[in-house]
């Protein structure tokens, strides 16, 4: 798949905002306010992501499948050390220009830095894009390269938004996933928080190192 920025403005992958899509490709104005309104929606999620990751306590965070970067731009707006990885050569170089070495193009099960640097690594609807052969090697990435807390956020079966977007490949139930989380980050990490999905909210989980 090419993370491209016709992927970033395709409306039809965003729930609710897919019902929209076939007036949207025939009225430009109406295209414009939904992509705002999708833009406002993901800065409003990392302003609360960056609550509960301020409420742990971290002062490094790295955001693995950054997109857009908001977590990371709202998290560096009040002074902690954050960086964001994507395999997208599209967003990183749109980020790179105004935000010096905080942005790398990187893949998920390969990130260029050392163990136990970051005190927190997220993962927000980033686990569904993964193929399944490929995910244990991710979850041993993020336990790699962090020293205190893992948070993963994604669309379960239970969501009735979990296959709207087609690059969603990994798309389980809830136990599934937590088995899966459990059998590869177990023996050295525990939940600390899980909130299952339901039908319009993701599976929300915060790890820490034990």
């Amino acid at each position: 798949m090419n993370y491209d920025e016709e992927y970033f403005i395709d409306i039809s992958r965003y729930f609710p905002f897919n019902y929209f899509f076939p007036l949207t490709k025939k009225i430009s104005p109406l295209e414009s306010f939904v992509l705002k309104t999708i833009q406002a929606k993901e800065e409003l999620f990392a302003w609360k992501r960056k609550k509960f990751l301020k409420d742990l306590g971290v002062k490094s965070v790295l955001d693995v499948g950054c997109s857009s970067g908001e977590l990371v731009k709202s998290l560096l707006s009040d002074k902690i050390d954050a960086y964001g990885v994507d395999i997208s050569n599209f967003q990183i170089n749109r980020l790179s220009k105004k935000y010096n070495k905080r942005f790398l193009t990187a893949s998920a099960n390969n990130l260029p830095f050392p163990d136990k640097k970051i005190d927190a690594v997220t993962a927000f609807h980033l686990l569904e894009h993964i193929p399944e052969n490929e995910i244990s090697d991710t979850l041993g990435e993020f336990a790699r390269v962090s020293n205190s807390f893992i948070l993963i956020e994604l669309p379960t079966s239970q969501c009735i938004n979990a296959k709207t977007d087609p690059t969603h490949i990994s798309v389980f139930s809830n136990d599934k996933w937590l088995r899966i989380i459990k059998q590869e980050l177990g023996h050295h990490w525990e939940f600390k928080r899980i909130r299952r999905a339901t039908p319009i909210t993701p599976l929300f989980l915060i790890l820490n190192r034990k």
